[in-house]
């Protein structure tokens, strides 16, 4: 399910340019379609995944996820704007790792906080 979430993500974006989805210091993810830019923060004792969307520089999006300490719980979304599309599953995989997806445009990264 949560493949085909961000396959449906992927291909809605198909006509954008390319995405970047990069992984940086202090467990933050930071994804860039067009002028939408999105951060996820591991936060909270690495229990919180903090969400931030901007656009131009505006924030747009404010989100936290708080996947519960059972395996297989946590959060989706997307932001589209002007043809641009980030999406992303965020999930509890097991005991304490925290697994995303996030796509940017048809850029796909996977892996874990």
């Amino acid at each position: 399910m949560k493949t085909a979430i961000l396959i449906l993500v992927a291909s809605l974006a198909a006509f954008a340019a390319p995405g970047t989805v990069v992984t940086g210091s202090n467990r933050v993810v930071t994804a860039t379609a067009g002028s939408i830019i999105c951060t996820f923060q591991l936060r909270n004792s690495n229990t919180k995944i903090h969400t931030v969307c901007t656009v131009s520089g505006s924030t747009a999006l404010t989100q936290d996820v708080t996947p519960a300490l059972s395996a297989g719980s946590g959060g989706q979304g997307t932001f589209q704007m002007n043809g641009n599309t980030v999406g992303w599953v965020i999930w509890r995989s097991s005991g304490s790792a925290i697994s995303y997806q996030i796509a940017a445009n048809g850029t796909l990264k996977a892996s874990t906080f």
